[in-house]
């Protein structure tokens, strides 16, 4: 993971910096389950703003899929 540290928000720069040196997160992919699997205790600012992007993106997806559904055309 790399990020800009500096350009980040306050209360998210320590815990990206511990997640950035972290010898086992650090290994692994960054995916969905990379942030179910994260230690809430350790890293609750970034487990708030991860979900709430999931939150986001997955609600965007939902509404994408809907809409295409919705607008499909009929094949008879």
């Amino acid at each position: 993971m790399t990020v800009e540290i500096p350009k980040q928000d306050t209360s998210l720069q320590l815990e990206i910096c511990e997640l950035q040196t972290d010898p086992i997160l650090c290994t692994k992919e960054i995916d969905i389950l990379f942030w179910i699997t994260l230690p809430v205790e350790r890293y609750p600012f970034m487990l708030d703003f991860a979900l709430k992007m999931v939150c986001i993106f997955g609600t965007k997806y939902l509404h994408m899929k809907m809409y295409i559904i919705q607008h499909k055309p009929n094949k008879m």
